[in-house]
């Protein structure tokens, strides 16, 4: 049987026996097989798109070890326009109106195939009741709010934030199956279970070493530094593998990311021009390591410094 044909006391018995099998919180397995249940909806959808960031490091490659809960997708530009010749060769109005007009799509594939495929499957498919869709006014994040067997409260939340983007390239990009961690000591109940796309994690990590620069250079932190501190800690993490020492090798692949950001993100403090010449800034000042009570953020500060010594950009 699929796990979601038991009934709520069946499948909370199986959360709990495997969470006492596996050490994990039941909470945790319960938001991983939504997840799964997700990414198996997203990538039914007829269109090119990868999925990337921290749960993909986590969840396809093993290369970090905090559970990351949401789901970032890649929806690439090239689904819905041709470039004559490269960004660097557009003018900035060019590039503005290219900008708005990629907006609009990413909008309109959210609100009207995203939602609407969620919308059928949820209310015809399958048997849960009281899952609700919410998606922000610029379409570029939609949760799935689920009915959680279990009184969850704090960090983790009984929702699935999907946040996209439009303005990205997938590639490189590779396929990869995604599994529960559930189902690994559970064998006789079929979870949700997923083909991806998956951003390649050399491709990531000079994602995360470019926003890192940015938020360096912005002057005072644009999320709060519990938020932020994940890309530290998922770059610090990087550089100890294989993925740094390929993506350190691979400049070809930094300039790509480097010259997509200067065409649609860029701005007067961000510098992205210096990433190309060896000028990465990966420590925040001082200004940028307080918090809002005027401490020094220990854990962001030690991430920090623990990078720019493991790390030679």
């Amino acid at each position: 049987m699929k796990f979601f044909d038991f009934n709520k006391e069946e499948r909370l018995e199986v959360i709990n026996f495997a969470a006492t099998r596996l050490g994990i919180a039941p909470p945790v397995l319960e938001k991983d097989i939504w997840l799964c249940l997700v990414l198996q909806r997203l990538f039914s959808l007829p269109a090119k798109i990868a999925f990337k960031g921290g749960t993909s490091l986590s969840k396809v490659y093993n290369l970090i070890d905090r559970f990351s809960e949401d789901v970032d997708i890649t929806l690439d530009y090239t689904n819905f326009i041709s470039l004559p010749k490269p960004f660097s060769a557009l003018s900035r109005t060019a590039i503005k109106k290219l900008s708005e007009q990629l907006k609009g799509c990413l909008y309109d594939y959210v609100q009207n195939t995203v939602l609407k495929d969620f919308n059928d499957y949820f209310n015809t498919e399958l048997a849960v009741e009281n899952i609700n869709l919410s998606i922000n006014d610029n379409g570029e994040e939609l949760r799935v709010h689920y009915p959680s067997l279990f009184s969850v409260n704090g960090y983790l939340q009984s929702n699935i934030l999907i946040e996209f983007g439009g303005r990205n390239s997938s590639e490189p990009s590779e396929q990869h199956k995604i599994t529960t961690l559930i189902g690994g000591v559970v064998s006789d109940i079929e979870f949700p279970t997923a083909e991806v796309n998956v951003l390649s994690p050399l491709r990531t990590f000079w994602e995360k070493a470019t926003l890192i620069h940015v938020e360096c250079h912005r002057g005072r932190l644009n999320a709060s530094p519990e938020r932020l501190s994940r890309h530290w800690y998922d770059l610090s993490r990087l550089s100890n593998t294989w993925v740094s020492e390929q993506a350190l090798l691979n400049k070809l692949l930094l300039r790509q990311v480097v010259e997509h950001k200067i065409a649609f993100f860029n701005s007067s403090y961000t510098h992205h021009e210096n990433c190309l010449l060896g000028k990465f800034r990966l420590i925040p000042d001082e200004q940028g390591l307080r918090q809002k009570s005027g401490k020094m953020n220990e854990r962001l500060l030690s991430l920090c410094f623990g990078l720019a010594n493991e790390m030679s950009l």
